[in-house]
């Protein structure tokens, strides 16, 4: 399990999921406050299409 708060960091691991050579727009949007689930096998890598949206405690 890793949990990366970086944008960059962000963007490189979901460009690799998903495929996107950073050329053109990117396929993804990085929204704060959101889990992004990928999915690490021998087989490939692969992004949760819908992020989970985080909600603050109080």
């Amino acid at each position: 399990t890793v949990a990366v708060c970086h944008i960059g960091v962000m963007r490189v691991l979901l460009a690799h999921a998903t495929g996107w050579d950073f050329a053109g727009p990117a396929p993804f949007q990085i929204k704060r406050n959101r889990l992004y689930l990928l999915d690490i096998s021998p087989k490939g890598w692969a992004a949760h299409p819908d992020p989970i949206r985080l909600e603050p405690r109080l």
